[in-house]
């Protein structure tokens, strides 16, 4: 019986070192693709100042439409 226990008792250290090192490259994978993320703000707060451009650009055309259409002269 002493000798099963230990024999259960390496396979879960195995499988506890194999979890932590599982567990250590996902969060390497984490913290790599935030500093990615990170890496490319820049780009995304570009194309965000481009679409409120946009938006900013369109939405008086927007009002002076509605008020053609729905304002009684």
């Amino acid at each position: 019986m002493n000798v099963k226990r230990q024999e259960l008792e390496r396979k879960i250290e195995q499988m506890e070192a194999a979890l932590g090192e599982l567990k250590l490259q996902l969060s390497q994978a984490v913290a790599e693709e935030q500093h990615e993320s990170i890496d490319h703000l820049d780009e995304h707060l570009q194309e965000l100042d481009h679409r409120w451009e946009n938006i900013r650009e369109f939405w008086p055309i927007v009002v002076k439409e509605f008020r053609e259409r729905f304002v009684k002269k």
